[in-house]
């Protein structure tokens, strides 16, 4: 169910990307291209969502999705992927320390005690992203698709959760230009610039994406006399070509990307003192916490389409390194890594419609490296050897998967995939200390995995429709990416899940209701056990997670939408054995909030000096644990954002926002030191801002 549509209040492609890289750069566009008339009267139009695999109507999925365009993530003010849980409703995502290490919770599913395999992954345009590089600034976007709940099927490891999708704009020849800049409170300001259009005639397209930008961070440390500690600063560029010859049935797309992000974000705060926004315990000569990092990535790609198939064929290949330092009581932590991934999928899947049945079949590939170092020395120097622990990991996987739909009758659905997959790893640990080597250690391990999916789809009338799904999703084998001590050399097992879905989907094309009733199993759980500051990842667990889910979009007048969406969740852990004598048993799972709502009113008012955009938009969150043991919690806590746009005509747009309008303040992330003392980071404050954009083509 979206919680906006593609056509609410959009063009039918809205770029978007910064001046700031497109200077000296300019693509040859047509040049009596027409502006676009703005829309006074938009319609709730079918939604067509590609995180199947295959092109497919959202109405027709036995399965629960949302979808929101460009011109909704404009309105939010969504400037990166860790913006998005705004605008997905029962998604939460938060930071372990940095943006490095997103905790993502969905349907009951939490990342919080392996940050480096999240419990939902992202994609862009179907490759699946590093996880130290799942927060990243998003350049051009077309439309984000979720699928909620285990996708072990289509898309492996990493998403029991479910598949954030990022579906960006393909180059064609309607010429479009672009820019865009703003400020905002703190220091904020963002720069945006985008062409695209014709290269060749009939033959080749390419675009250009750029962005600047510097979300500002209000935390203090004394010591030095910071005052915008949790800032992040960064540019991005996207650039594409593809070449589609005018009447042929294949295509071939090239598309190449890079951003590099300053930030002071590792600031841990007095669980108890947040409000103080100053860094805990700040001695003389605590030095301000930083992070240098820099990705890129490229992607070359194919189609082609005979009669009911398309065949469509990826290479990509990603690189993310960082320079990463934070203070901790006397001592200061330096853990630089280094990241390589390259991928590499084939599949065929039937087109358009009147068959019996539809299908996708496909082979995949990833291999992922990762290299870290990792020491920890005092403030003032001294005459003893920092201890220095190198440690490297290499993970591969190769699948075969096959999904498919058979359509019993016109309303009757029945659907089944299967994926197999062998999983292998691989890591190696030397420590130093004292100047000589304390311990080495080294390890391999693998597995093969069959996961499947079930369901069925009836439609009982040609608005409404009822589907049950059953469906698997896993974490692969694997080693503590973080060592410290010969014991990460001990492989973990998979981590498995089987999630029971019963779900409806009404659409009229004026009211749009989705709705649905889940049940998670989760077993050999890959969780942090033994002593703070020596703790190694085991299959130590298994938890649960009942829930219930319902978003509706409404269309009250021409050119006004409005929303609601609500989740509850309840998810416990039926085994951690965490230690010796220590049980968790009955806790609830960490960062899942008990129950989640939202709710939103978009407009359009024409007046004599042109159109202007209100909305409004609401979000609550329940209470929630921010640890295992649930004895450090964060009550329920609710924000509101408006916007005013203002569009003289269809060319120009002025827009003043206010984010978290009522200054709430929450923590977002929370742990308890080995002392026993427990800190935590916190929210943004109020960000007041205003931004113009000129399409100029």
């Amino acid at each position: 169910m979206p919680l906006y549509r593609n056509s609410l209040n959009s063009h039918a492609r809205r770029p978007c990307g910064p001046l700031a890289y497109a200077v000296g750069l300019a693509l040859p566009v047509a040049a009596h291209a027409q502006a676009q008339p703005v829309e006074s009267s938009p319609s709730l139009a079918p939604v067509v969502v590609s995180a199947s695999k295959r092109e497919q109507s959202a109405r027709d999925l036995d399965a629960s999705v949302a979808t929101v365009s460009a011109q909704a993530l404009d309105d939010a003010e969504i400037r990166g992927t860790g913006d998005l849980a705004r605008v997905l409703p029962g998604v939460q995502m938060s930071q372990s320390g940095s943006e490095l290490f997103p905790i993502v919770s969905a349907r009951g599913v939490t990342s919080a005690q392996n940050f480096y395999n999240p419990a939902l992954t992202v994609y862009i345009d179907g490759v699946p992203q590093l996880p130290v590089f799942a927060y990243q600034m998003l350049t051009d976007v077309e439309r984000v698709e979720l699928l909620r709940g285990p996708q072990g099927t289509l898309y492996g490891k990493s998403a029991e959760g479910g598949v954030i999708d990022i579906v960006t704009p393909k180059p064609d020849a309607q010429a479009v230009a672009s820019v865009e800049a703003g400020a905002a409170s703190r220091h904020g300001y963002v720069t945006k610039g985008n062409v695209s259009g014709t290269l060749l005639p009939g033959l080749l397209y390419g675009s250009l994406t750029a962005v600047s930008q510097a979300q500002p961070g209000d935390l203090s440390n004394p010591a030095t006399g910071s005052g915008n500690l949790g800032s992040t600063r960064g540019e991005a560029g996207a650039a594409r070509l593809r070449l589609a010859p005018e009447g042929q049935p294949w295509e071939v797309d090239l598309a190449l990307s890079g951003e590099y992000s300053r930030a002071s974000q590792d600031v841990y705060l007095p669980f108890y003192n947040v409000d103080a926004k100053t860094l805990s315990s700040p001695g003389p000569g605590t030095p301000d916490p930083y992070l240098r990092r820099y990705g890129n990535s490229e992607s070359l790609g194919g189609s082609y389409r005979a009669g009911d198939w398309l065949m469509t064929a990826v290479a990509a290949w990603q690189n993310v390194h960082y320079a990463r330092a934070f203070p901790f009581g006397a001592y200061v932590s330096e853990q630089p890594e280094r990241w390589r991934q390259n991928t590499q999928e084939i599949r065929l899947a039937t087109q358009g419609k009147g068959r019996p049945w539809d299908a996708v079949f496909g082979l995949y590939r990833q291999d992922v490296q990762q290299h870290r170092l990792s020491t920890t020395y005092p403030f003032a120097p001294v005459a003893v050897p920092s201890p220095v622990t190198v440690s490297g990991s290499d993970s591969q996987t190769l699948a075969a998967y096959a999904d498919g739909t058979w359509h019993v009758t016109s309303s009757f659905d029945l659907g089944a995939g299967v994926r197999l997959s062998r999983d292998s790893a691989k890591t190696s640990i030397q420590n130093d200390s004292l100047g000589a080597t304390q311990f080495e250690a080294t390890g391999r391990t693998h597995r093969t995995h069959a996961l499947g999916q079930v369901s069925a789809g009836f439609r009982l009338t040609p608005d409404w429709r009822v589907y049950a799904r059953i469906a698997q999703g896993y974490e692969p084998v694997g080693f503590n990416l973080t060592p410290s001590s010969p014991a990460d050399a001990t492989p973990y097992g998979a981590q498995t899940s089987v999630n029971y879905e019963l779900g409806t989907r009404y659409d009229d094309q004026r009211v749009s209701v989705a709705a649905a009733l889940f049940h998670t199993d989760t077993r050999n759980m890959q969780l942090f056990v033994g002593p703070v500051g020596g703790q190694s990842i085991a299959n130590a667990g298994s938890a649960y997670a009942n829930g219930a889910e319902v978003a509706l979009d409404w269309r009250l007048l021409p050119g006004w939408s409005a929303g609601v969406d609500a989740t509850a969740v309840s998810a416990q852990f039926s085994r951690f054995d965490a230690a010796p004598a220590l049980s968790y048993a009955g806790k609830r799972l960490p960062y899942i909030p008990r129950y989640s709502a939202g709710a939103h009113l978009h407009g359009r008012i024409g007046t004599a000096y042109g159109a202007l955009r209100p909305g409004i938009d609401i979000r609550i969150a329940g209470p929630q644990a921010l640890d295992v043991a649930n004895t450090l919690r964060q009550p329920f806590y609710a924000t509101a954002d408006l916007r005013l746009g203002w569009q003289p005509n269809s060319q120009v747009e002025l827009t003043v926002y206010a984010l978290n309008v009522t200054n709430r303040l929450y923590r977002t992330y929370a742990f308890t030191s080995a002392s026993g003392e427990a800190f935590a980071q916190i929210n943004a404050g109020r960000t007041v801002g205003v931004n113009v954009r000129l399409d100029i083509l």
